[in-house]
């Protein structure tokens, strides 16, 4: 088999799942950042990569570079970005759900997306 979802950048071999949120259909509500993780742990998934938790602080500029860097996938690869979420889920009015992503300019640069 071919691996080819997004071109697969990451050069990750076969097939794997790895879980990015937990939407409770029956709560209406994703789960947060520990419940997501005992979730994961009771059917044995693998979560994406946490990098850091930390407050968020600093600039636009502070960002876009905390999101250069290697993947923790597949060393030796940049890393595609960064997404920042509460540890609780916050929802902000006129907004939603508090979350949002931090491309990385040369993963953008390398793969002319």
């Amino acid at each position: 088999m071919k691996e080819g979802v997004q071109s697969n950048k990451y050069k990750l071999e076969g097939n794997d799942l790895y879980i990015f949120n937990v939407y409770n259909i029956s709560e209406r509500k994703y789960l947060n950042d520990k419940e997501c993780d005992k979730f994961c742990e009771s059917l044995e998934l693998k979560r994406v990569p946490f990098i850091k938790y930390d407050t968020l602080l600093g600039t636009v500029e502070d960002w876009v570079e905390f999101s250069k860097g290697q993947s923790l996938i597949c060393k030796g690869v940049q890393m595609e970005g960064i997404v920042v979420r509460g540890i609780e889920e916050e929802t902000i009015s006129d907004y939603g759900r508090f979350s949002f992503k931090v491309i990385n300019p040369d993963f953008l640069l390398r793969y002319s997306e």
